[in-house]
């Protein structure tokens, strides 16, 4: 292509709008709001679920049933928090003056901090007697039933938000299957 040819060809525009980082948006904002706390809140799990992979790539994974249930738990939190009910983003505020919507993203904020205490309750159960819980592998334990449906729920639910409605419905489909086919 000579240099008359380059000059004329246009230059693509692919519309990219520069996101802010949830730590840039952190050092930004002087002020102390709850989308400040949420986002701190969120630096600080998705920081810490980073380190815990370093760690656990160089020095070996701690217990199969630990590993493998704080992942989920924190992916599951940072779902949670970053993809509110009823808002377009944890930035928007929960309360806006003379909105008609303030109660429904009340509910909303509502259900979401009864989804943390429940991802919360599923980590906890799974951890808090490690030995128990592995001996129960493959008794129907009435807790253990409980929780696991809980869990089970709180995954699509986090799916349903990152994802999709038809992430959950091919979900479902197939636990429909293993469950019933």
């Amino acid at each position: 292509m000579s240099q008359a040819e380059s000059q004329a060809a246009p230059a693509l525009d692919y519309g990219e709008v520069k996101e802010v980082t949830f730590l840039e948006r952190l050092l930004v904002q002087r002020r102390w709001t709850l989308a400040w706390t949420i986002t701190l809140i969120c630096t600080m799990l998705a920081a810490g679920l980073a380190m815990f992979h370093l760690y656990v790539a160089v020095f070996g994974t701690p217990e199969g049933r630990s590993f493998r249930t704080t992942h989920p738990s924190v992916m599951m939190l940072l779902a949670v928090l970053i993809h509110p009910l009823f808002r377009n983003s944890h930035f928007e505020p929960i309360l806006r003056p003379g909105d008609p919507k303030n109660a429904l993203r009340a509910l909303g904020f509502a259900v979401d901090l009864v989804l943390v205490g429940a991802v919360i309750l599923v980590h906890v159960w799974t951890m808090w007697d490690i030995d128990a819980f592995q001996l129960r592998l493959g008794s129907k334990d009435p807790g253990d039933l409980i929780v696991g449906t809980i869990c089970i729920a709180l995954v699509l639910e986090a799916t349903r938000r990152t994802v999709g409605v038809a992430m959950v419905c091919v979900t479902a489909f197939f636990v429909a299957h293993a469950l019933y086919a």
